[in-house]
């Protein structure tokens, strides 16, 4: 296997809140934090960076993302996210309760084919 010294893995890490009926900023006013972005039902985005494309929102989402680097390994990014999340850790619960949540791990592996 080639093994290109500039590509190290990365980690994207992310703690979600999907389909909730209220608009995001509700849900940001009753976690008393922002997030990283939002999605609103019914709305476009762009997606795609060589061919870009509209793509509608199927559900309102509320995406908080780990805010290392994403050189950094995965545990410590999810320890970063508990963290951030520990203040308000009942207000968490109870959204939680209501609606569905995760948290997301996308690792990209140069370094080795796992």
């Amino acid at each position: 296997m080639y093994n290109d010294p500039r590509l190290k893995n990365e980690y994207h890490v992310w703690f979600g809140i999907h389909d909730f009926e209220c608009l995001p900023d509700e849900l940001t006013k009753q976690l008393g934090m922002k997030p990283t972005s939002t999605k609103i039902k019914g709305e476009y985005r762009i997606v795609g960076k060589k061919k870009p494309q509209k793509m509608l929102n199927k559900e309102n989402q509320w995406i908080l993302d780990s805010d290392l680097p994403r050189n950094v390994p995965i545990e410590k990014h999810l320890e970063h996210l508990v963290n951030k999340i520990k203040p308000h850790k009942q207000k968490f619960i109870e959204i939680t309760k209501k609606y569905y949540a995760e948290f997301g791990c996308a690792p990209y592996y140069y370094e080795a084919n796992p």
